[in-house]
């Protein structure tokens, strides 16, 4: 779990995903502030989406819960969707804005496959 480079993977995965979302679908996902760049505003979105992913995970493991595939898929990106939703909440400070709750939703799905790639090309190889 206390992986430091799958830390950074998640983080840098999660900020090309939702600077890419924002490129590609601008009247859905607003990134930059009046001090944020679009650039710094994706990374600094990925920290606190990835931030919140791994305060899951590390509560998943605290209390030992363990889930078959399906479940896990599903509460990962309930997680991730959480995770977007609260990070667009802020976004004044963290310089994501999304234009409804669903699209949290979709974009979760997306950030949580991105993860589980990088997790596996991450953990066979390190």
């Amino acid at each position: 779990m206390y992986n430091h480079w799958l830390f950074f993977s998640y983080w840098l995965v999660n900020a090309i995903i939702i600077w890419l979302t924002g490129w590609l679908f601008p009247e859905s996902f607003v990134l930059g502030t009046w001090k944020f760049t679009v650039l710094e505003a994706a990374i600094y979105s990925g920290f606190w989406v990835t931030f919140m992913v791994w305060i899951f995970w590390d509560f998943m493991l605290a209390k030992k819960l363990k889930f078959n595939q399906l479940l896990n898929f599903f509460w990962f990106w309930v997680a991730n969707a959480m995770g977007i939703w609260l990070t667009a909440r802020g976004s004044y400070y963290t310089g994501l804005g999304i234009r409804a709750y669903y699209m949290a939703i979709v974009l979760g799905l997306f950030t949580y496959s991105g993860q589980r790639l990088v997790k596996k090309m991450v953990l066979n190889n390190g």
